[in-house]
């Protein structure tokens, strides 16, 4: 469960990531064509980081977890 966890956890954060690191890259480009940019990315930074390590975290235990049972379920009524 934790490793199932941990794994959803940082994918979740990383699309966080990946997503302020595309509105940077769309305001420098607005910067060069001497617009004004509309999107701040780094607003909340920690509150987002952490709500989406922590969501990742307990979505991805939950699923491991409800997975693994099932399985273990399954292989119990098993028979030779």
């Amino acid at each position: 469960m934790f490793a199932g966890g941990l794994a959803e956890a940082v994918e979740e954060t990383s699309e966080e990531v990946l997503a302020d690191f595309s509105k940077v890259l769309y305001n420098g480009l607005e910067q060069l064509q001497g617009k004004s940019s509309r999107m701040t990315p780094f607003e909340n930074m920690f509150d987002r980081y952490s709500m989406s390590f922590l969501g990742g975290f307990l979505g991805g235990g939950i699923s491991s977890a409800a997975f693994d049972f099932s399985d273990i379920r399954r292989n119990i009524n098993m028979t030779s």
